[in-house]
């Protein structure tokens, strides 16, 4: 699955597609609902959770003091004399508390680091590492390592891609407007199926062109108010077409633009149940990736993942309740291809019952609602995206919630409430919220849009929708309209237009299909023929996320809100 069919919605949990506020931050709530649904659709005693690595009691060995080492983001792009920074986590296991150091080697001339506190006590200490650069360092990629170490264990190192690019001709290079700012889109965290085809940008409303470079970098100039960009990938011989409109300080905001954040992977690592019977079924996350299994064959398999330092999040239901009764969480798993989970066992220490709260919710309609759990282990929501069951049968509440209980979790950690409802055919309401302590719930639902969608003339198959975009959209810090066209049943070919909500005036979005024909390098094969049957999906999507810049929701009060309604050929 690539980049281009998370943003538009997909069927599996997790963010892709880091934008200059993170796309996929606006859709995650239906993200984390088809996720959630999914694991539903698959299928009581309490314990204590020993400290990371400690064999699990019991008359096992001695804990070994140990360290792991964590970064978000794992690579960047940087515009020579531009800063970067790295969020870099810390975690202490096995009885060690000791102070720890930590160091960037491998930096080229020109660049520099300065790394935080690490903190000499505790379990966790996140801390920033920033990497300074000069104008006349020389523009290329660069394996950057950093190195953790402390006294009586054994030191760490973690990976950090740096590409570097030149500054703009004129040499202004401030990335805050007039000629010369540049836009750098980076894809070096995508999977294969991710990489671009081509890809293309719109300086104000000038022709569309193609932009500057080869792989996973491409750059291209901003001079006007407001662009746009665009790619396709191949989507696995199936081509997608993302086309996205913004203002210019929305563009500028977050550079590099990152396509696949955190980054894509398809390591798989594989576990044997234990604590689990016939009647049961188990779902767990590693980082991005995810595993189902039964408790009739209690095999688990993982897969999707990226390598790295995780938590490993896992729970265990009924197969005929998809409420879970029992949570697992390991924290600060080595994820390797092929690597071995060992026994993950509900019936051991590192398992523990469910904390509990009451949901109530406003604005379903006669159908009711669904809620769905979900939980965010890591920095900045970038580690794992884990699940935590579906309330069956919600109603306008109250009904119980099962989370983390606050003695189990650590700081990055957060909660994930999600509920949605059908409160008209082909139509859909979603809001997401985001709180670290699991307690009571009060959600009123968003209201739906109501589209006007029409066919518009092209060389290939292309439409417009209109609809007013009602206020609880509008009260968010970011939002976007959007038009998506699928081919078919089996989505042959996907063309999807998105427009920034600061770039719509007045109280009427309107969305069209992105002409792309006149473009340089543009392939007619990319968009959908023009009498092709299609499917379309208009959608409106906002975020909050109070005191905190673009891209972060693991932030207490954080929302993001969804409207979408889907229409035939």
């Amino acid at each position: 699955m690539s980049c281009s069919e998370w943003i538009i919605g997909a069927d599996r949990g997790g963010v892709c597609g880091r934008l200059p506020w993170p796309l996929e931050r606006l859709v995650q709530a239906g993200m984390a609902s088809a996720l959630l649904l999914f694991l539903a659709g698959c299928g009581s005693d309490s314990g204590t959770v020993t400290d990371p690595g400690n064999g699990g009691g019991g008359g096992d060995p001695a804990p070994t003091p140990a360290i792991a080492l964590t970064l978000a983001p794992t690579g960047a792009t940087v515009e020579a004399g531009s800063p970067t920074s790295i969020t870099a986590t810390v975690s202490r296991s096995g009885g060690f508390t000791g102070s720890v150091a930590v160091e960037v080697q491998g930096l080229p001339s020109g660049v520099t680091a300065s790394v935080g506190d690490a903190g000499t006590s505790g379990t966790t200490s996140t801390f920033a590492v920033a990497l300074e650069t000069t104008s006349t360092a020389a523009a290329g990629s660069y394996e950057l390592t950093i190195r953790a170490s402390g006294t009586g264990v054994a030191a760490v190192t973690r990976p950090f891609a740096l590409a570097l690019t030149a500054p703009p001709p004129d040499g202004n290079g401030d990335g805050n407007g007039g000629t010369g700012a540049t836009v750098t889109m980076d894809f070096s965290a995508c999977l294969a199926d991710d990489l671009p085809l081509w890809v293309g940008y719109q300086d104000g409303s000038a022709a569309w062109n193609r932009a500057e470079g080869s792989g996973t970098v491409f750059t291209f100039p901003l001079t006007a108010a407001v662009g746009a960009y665009a790619w396709v990938s191949g989507g696995g011989g199936r081509p997608i077409t993302q086309v996205i409109y913004l203002t210019r300080s929305e563009l500028l905001e977050a550079q590099p633009v990152r396509i696949c954040v955190p980054p894509r992977g398809d390591a798989t690592m594989t576990g044997t149940l234990a604590g689990v019977d016939a009647t049961q079924i188990v779902g767990a996350s590693l980082g991005q990736g995810f595993g189902i299994a039964p408790g009739a064959a209690p095999q688990l398999e993982i897969t999707g993942m990226p390598e790295g330092t995780f938590d490993l999040v896992a729970f265990r239901a009924s197969l005929s309740d998809p409420r879970p009764d029992r949570f697992l969480i390991r924290r600060d798993v080595e994820g390797t291809d092929g690597g071995s989970l060992g026994t993950v066992d509900f019936g051991g220490s590192e398992a523990f019952a469910p904390a509990t709260a009451q949901l109530s919710v406003a604005g379903a309609g006669a159908q009711g609602a669904n809620a769905l759990m979900g939980y965010a282990s890591g920095n900045q929501c970038l580690g794992s995206n884990a699940a935590l069951g579906q309330l069956p049968g919600t109603g306008t509440g109250p009904t119980t919630l099962r989370g983390i209980p606050a003695d189990r979790q650590r700081d990055g950690d957060f909660h994930q409430l999600t509920v949605s409802a059908l409160p008209a055919a082909g139509g859909a309401v979603v809001e997401t919220r985001f709180f670290r302590t699991l307690a009571d719930q009060t959600v009123t639902l968003p209201p739906l849009i109501d589209p006007t969608t029409s066919h518009v003339a092209g060389p290939y198959r292309r439409m417009r929708t209109t609809f007013a975009v009602p206020d609880p959209y509008r009260s968010g810090d970011r939002g976007v309209v959007s038009l998506t066209l699928l081919q078919g049943e089996a989505a042959e070919r996907t063309f999807s237009t998105a427009v920034s909500l600061a770039r719509v005036s007045g109280t009427t979005a309107e969305v069209t299909t992105t002409d792309l024909s006149g473009a340089p390098g543009w392939s007619e094969a990319w968009g959908i023929p023009a009498g092709a049957s299609v499917r379309w999906t208009a959608a409106v999507t906002a975020t909050s996320a109070p005191g905190e810049g673009p891209g972060s929701l693991c932030v207490e009060g954080a929302w993001v809100r969804v409207a979408t309604v889907q229409g035939g050929p």
